[in-house]
């Protein structure tokens, strides 16, 4: 008796336990696919980046050397790859829609979607960066840290480039 509620027990426990480490072992085998994806993206462009960070299917890195950013977004079979030559990047700004609304008699404030702008000094359109969307399946509550991260980290490498031009 004693033996088969042990062997019940051992059986319900590892049917608990079961879909949460598959679950795990999907998530780790599809950051991996996308890891690997990436990865081939820089190697196909000849890139050496030190700067980088990959986040929700996303991608963004900057190679100091070439003074080139890339940018990579797997939102389909296909990826959104986006090369940014910085020195004719001209500004980058946060751009930041947020909705708000009433909730228990004072007004909150809920993220819609945030973005990196990047102007050129040549007669290029702007670029918008996707950093956050509401319609996006994962979210996480650093987008705008990681956003005002890589605004410094761009508005560095533009200053660099004037100071580069500007001694020449």
């Amino acid at each position: 008796m004693k033996v088969s509620s042990t062997v019940v027990i051992v059986i319900i426990t590892l049917l608990c336990i079961f879909p949460f480490v598959w679950f795990m072992l999907i998530g780790q085998k599809a950051t991996l696919k996308s890891k690997k994806i990436i990865k081939g993206l820089i190697q196909k462009e000849d890139l050496t980046l030190n700067n980088e960070a990959f986040w929700n299917r996303s991608f963004i890195g900057i190679d100091p050397t070439k003074n080139i950013l890339l940018y990579v977004k797997l939102t389909t079979e296909t990826p959104e790859v986006l090369k940014l030559d910085l020195n004719d990047v001209k500004t980058c700004r946060i751009n930041r829609v947020a909705r708000d609304y009433k909730h228990e008699n004072r007004t909150e404030s809920e993220l819609q979607s945030l973005f990196l702008e990047i102007g050129f000094a040549s007669n290029k359109p702007d670029v918008a960066l996707k950093f956050y969307d509401i319609e996006d399946k994962f979210s996480e509550n650093l987008e705008m840290n990681r956003a005002e991260t890589w605004q410094k980290a761009i508005l560095e490498a533009i200053s660099k480039n004037s100071s580069k031009n500007t001694a020449a």
